[in-house]
């Protein structure tokens, strides 16, 4: 049996049984323990608070260099144990220990809690586009260079003072963005009995 006909099949299946779409990461407050340490190193230990767009606070929390402490009322919330990566050409990175016990760079706030993307359930935008969304964002990223290159390139030929390899590299990706998403298609007329 074809891969995408047996893709779409147990997708109906998924659907057919109520099971919802996981939600977006970006629909989440999130915090990125390395910038965050990085940008208030002088004022550890003290509380923070973290704001909306709307300046709705949204988290406070307790951070020393050893851990961070979410303070939800009602609840003593355990704290996360940070940790630091020396990096191989001087520095360091910041990382944090979720509840599940793996070591993430940023967690996400649902309701006044710190989780990380596995433990909340939720996923990446990417991962929620299909093959045609995928294909129209290279084919975007590819001409936002060209475009900040020469304004005026029209598709066709490399723009002035670019360099060959990077526009030989860039129309590579292009191109395997295509090729992949006119196999997808081809797949799918395939399974229903139809070949191109």
């Amino acid at each position: 049996m074809n891969k995408s006909f047996c893709d779409r099949y147990w997708k109906q299946v998924w659907l057919r049984k109520g099971h919802k779409k996981k939600p977006l990461v970006t629909s989440f407050f999130e915090l990125d323990v390395d910038k965050f340490m990085k940008k208030q190193r002088e004022n550890i230990p003290s509380t923070f608070t973290c704001h909306g767009k709307d300046g709705k606070t949204l988290l406070s929390i307790y951070m020393t260099k050893e851990a961070i402490t979410p303070k939800v009322e009602g609840y003593e919330p355990a704290s996360l144990p940070i940790e630091t990566v020396k990096c191989h050409f001087g520095g360091e990175r910041y990382y944090i220990r979720c509840t599940c016990g793996k070591r993430y760079q940023k967690l996400y706030m649902c309701c006044g809690f710190l989780v990380c993307r596995k433990c909340l359930g939720a996923q990446y935008e990417s991962q929620s586009t299909g093959s045609f969304l995928t294909f129209c964002k290279r084919q975007d990223k590819v001409d936002a260079v060209m475009k900040r290159k020469d304004p005026n390139w029209d598709g066709l030929g490399r723009p002035p003072y670019m360099h060959r390899s990077t526009y030989h590299k860039l129309m590579t990706a292009h191109f395997k963005a295509e090729e992949k998403y006119t196999q997808k298609i081809e797949g799918q007329f395939e399974g229903r009995g139809f070949y191109l």
